[in-house]
This record gives structure tokens, sequence and C-alpha cells, in this order.
């Protein structure tokens, strides 16, 4: 048995995986500068909207108990407030709870990081977990997909947002795709997000082993460091008869002077959801 603090350290040897959960609710009006000894003052958790797929859309920064108390930047796409939570406390809250791992194994690698899937129970209720953990840097921005209640969520997390950079800049990493609501299954693939800090605009394009994800003209908030679209598209070139989904798009830079980049998506009906994090 192992606790569930000790989830990602211990079986992944994964460190900072997202923030605490139990943060204040507040708004993100400015970026906000991490502290040595973050306190609950300086978390936030934000439903800043509701995708047409009927998810709900979390961006907020929360204190990781399982790493040093390092306060953290996140992006969630979930079914709701408590969908979140639970997220938030099995992967970081520090106080023990009986977490049984029954299984660990390796999915896949790109050229940015590792995908793995993890599967643990807490009583006699079992979960699976696929984990893509970049390996660019020391940021350590990761990405969580997990099916709770018969649907798969995602969070997407880095360091806390120091600043916003003036120019453009290229981020590069992993994602986690799923297109099938009824299934745990999350595949695995990369993405490229050029994002260009004095006019607030970016550009994406990411894929899987079958799909091709991208939205042009993203919207960045340069005050916070949140962006969002509503013309992501998902295609299956080699797919016949399944047509092209419209997604929306949110999520957040993160880390000093923009290092980073988390996001989440959900396609306008329901079929498919995903997240993504990387680094420049």
């Amino acid at each position: 048995m192992i606790n569930k603090a000790s989830l990602l350290l211990a079986v992944l040897a994964l460190s900072g995986c997202l923030g605490g959960g139990g943060g204040s609710v507040s708004n993100i009006s400015s970026i906000q500068t991490a502290t040595p000894t973050p306190t609950v003052a300086d978390e936030s958790s934000i439903n800043v909207r509701n995708h047409l797929s009927g998810m709900q859309i979390f961006v907020g920064d929360e204190i990781d108990e399982t790493s040093n108390n390092q306060l953290r930047t996140y992006a969630a796409v979930v079914t709701n407030q408590s969908a979140l939570d639970f997220i938030l406390e099995t992967f970081t809250d520090d106080t023990p709870q009986a977490l049984n791992v029954t299984g660990d194994s390796f999915q896949a690698r790109n050229d940015f990081g590792e995908t793995r899937v993890v599967n643990f129970s807490i009583g006699t209720s079992n979960f699976s977990t696929t984990i893509y953990i970049d390996e660019q840097s020391d940021e350590a921005v990761n990405v969580n997909g997990i099916f709770l209640s018969g649907i798969p969520n995602v969070t997407a997390d880095g360091a806390t947002l120091t600043s916003i950079p003036a120019g453009t800049f290229t981020y590069r990493g992993g994602l986690l795709h799923n297109s099938d609501r009824s299934s745990a299954f999350f595949s695995s693939g990369s993405f490229t997000m050029v994002a260009n800090f004095d006019t607030g605009r970016a550009d994406f394009t990411g894929n899987t082993s079958t799909l091709n994800i991208a939205a042009t003209n993203i919207a960045i908030d340069t005050n916070t460091g949140q962006f969002n679209s509503n013309n992501l598209t998902i295609t299956c070139p080699l797919c016949i008869g399944i047509p092209d989904l419209t997604a929306q798009m949110d999520g957040s830079f993160t880390g000093d002077n923009a290092s980073g980049v988390v996001g989440v998506y959900s396609s306008t009906g329901g079929e498919a959801v995903g997240g993504f994090a990387g680094v420049r």
C-alpha cells in the first residue's frame, strides 16, 4: 500500500504533477508571482467557462503538498467541481489515504517525454489514469487523463506563471486525447504551439497516430497568461465516414517568463476531450 502523495512520486518517479486541492475561489486578475512559501491565499480555482460539450473548464493555481509545497498552475476539463476536487486531492494532497496501485505500464514515448498508465484503487473503487510526463526541463509540465463515473476528465499543469515576455516563442510537448467517452483509453501524441505575445495570438498543431488537431488565432490574455479558442479542429485523414470535429480550447502559460504552456479541450458535441503540456 502507498498513500496518494506517493502515487506519482514512487510509481512514476514524477514530481510536481498538479497543485493541491482545496484552494479558495477567486478571480485571476493579474499574473501571480510565486513565493518561496505559498499559502492557501495564493491558491485559486476558477470555472472560466463551460464548453458546449457540457464539460466545465477550470484554470487556477494550487499548492502541491507532495512537492515541497510548490505553487502550480493548472487547466482542467472536468465534469464538475467534485471531479476536479477528487483529482487534485488524490494526486497532490499530502494527507495519507489508503491507495493501492494495481498496475503501472509504459504506453508511449515521443521526443519530449513519456506516457504511462497507472491503475489504482481507493477502498473498493478502481481507477485508471494516463499520465504524460514531460522531460524537457525541470519545470515538469504534465497531463493527466482519468476516467471518473464513466466520463474521461483531463488536467494539465506546470510551475506557476511569473511573467509574460515580449516576442514570439515556440512551445513543444505531449498531449493526451480521448475519442470515446465510454472508454478509459487515452491516445498519446505531440504538439507545437507558436505564441506571439506582442499581438496576443497563437497557433496550435498537434497529432496522435491517427488524428490531426489544430487551431489558429488563439486569443491570449497577456495580463493573466490564459488563452482560449472556439475554432480547434480534430480531423482523421485516413478515416472513412467520420466527420471532422470542432472543439473549444482553454489553458495557461506557466513558469518563469512563460517558459511552459498547459491546456485542455473538448469537442462541441462531446465526442472527444484532451489536454497538452510543453515548454519552449
